[in-house]
């Protein structure tokens, strides 16, 4: 049997926050059941997102911009992209001139070269699905306790 820590009501198995006064009883576990849930809604939005994908050709690289020649055009001036790998969704960058010819701020440097085919996708919202498992990931968990 498992008790809550503040008011002594009895708890059912695996509570994390107490029915009758409300207090949080494990944190560690409200947490991991958050990073699943948001692993859970990323791989969603991936599986729609793949479904939405353009094909492009590297027309040049640089060390800070990838120029890409897509079709159809599909991105905007100020569009987050990623490409598609084997591995899943990489990012790619923000998008600073769109239409059939694409130039691409990147993120960081990447391993491509002129002529190469890629499969490009909106990634926006899978950067904020990172920048929340990432927080879960850092957060202290005995603040959460106090």
């Amino acid at each position: 049997m498992k008790f809550c820590p503040k008011c002594g009501s009895w708890l059912h198995p695996n509570s994390i926050i107490c029915p009758k006064c409300g207090a949080e009883v494990d944190g560690k576990a409200r947490l991991d059941f958050l990073k699943s849930l948001i692993f859970l809604e990323k791989e969603e939005e991936k599986r729609k997102i793949l479904k939405d994908r353009v094909s492009a050709e590297v027309v040049d690289v640089s060390e800070d911009a990838v120029t890409l020649e897509c079709s159809p055009p599909k991105f905007e001036e100020g569009d987050v992209l990623g490409y598609v790998t084997p591995m899943g969704i990489k990012p790619l960058g923000v998008v600073i001139s769109g239409g059939r010819i694409v130039t691409v701020s990147l993120r960081k440097p990447i391993e491509v070269e002129d002529g190469q085919k890629l499969e490009l996708c909106e990634a926006e919202i899978l950067v904020g699905y990172d920048l929340q498992l990432e927080l879960i990931e850092n957060t202290d968990i005995s603040i959460l306790m106090n």
